[in-house]
């Protein structure tokens, strides 16, 4: 394996560490740490869907959904 990749797989390995320590200590809940990177049934992530609400909120002001409201199956 290249040097590049084992350094990309060892930040990989120490960032999702650190998340599961800060959930085991009680700082952050599993959903807090993981929710940028749960996938949508959309395919995107939850981050991918509230990157631009979040940076129009910033540019304007105006608070608005992060998510669409969810729809019940018919």
């Amino acid at each position: 394996m290249k040097k590049k990749n084992r350094e990309a797989w060892r930040a990989l390995l120490l960032c999702i560490k650190a998340k599961l320590v800060s959930v085991e200590s009680k700082i952050e809940t599993f959903e807090e740490a993981f929710l940028a990177h749960v996938v949508m049934p959309d395919g995107k992530t939850a981050y991918e869907h509230t990157r631009p609400r979040i940076a129009a909120m910033y540019k304007g002001g105006e608070i608005q959904a992060l998510l669409p409201a969810p729809t019940r199956p018919q």
